[in-house]
């Protein structure tokens, strides 16, 4: 079983994007999101974004997994 994270992109730079969960921060491949931008939530596999989900879906992940992402 995997599981993905969501994250927000707060800066993107080529291939790459910083990327925070709450609390932490870390730079993350894009290669595969061709849209993405600043402020975008992002599923994180591995160190990839893999897909681009809503601010609502985010906060329904964190609250299920009993983060507090305010």
């Amino acid at each position: 079983m995997c599981l993905t994270i969501p994250a927000k992109v707060i800066a993107i730079e080529e291939n790459t994007a910083t990327v925070e969960f709450p609390n932490i921060r870390k730079e993350v491949n894009i290669d595969l999101l061709a849209e993405v931008k600043v402020g975008d939530f992002v599923l994180i596999k591995n160190d990839v974004a893999i897909s681009c989900i809503s601010a609502e879906e985010a906060k329904e992940v964190f609250a299920l997994l009993g983060i507090d992402a305010s």
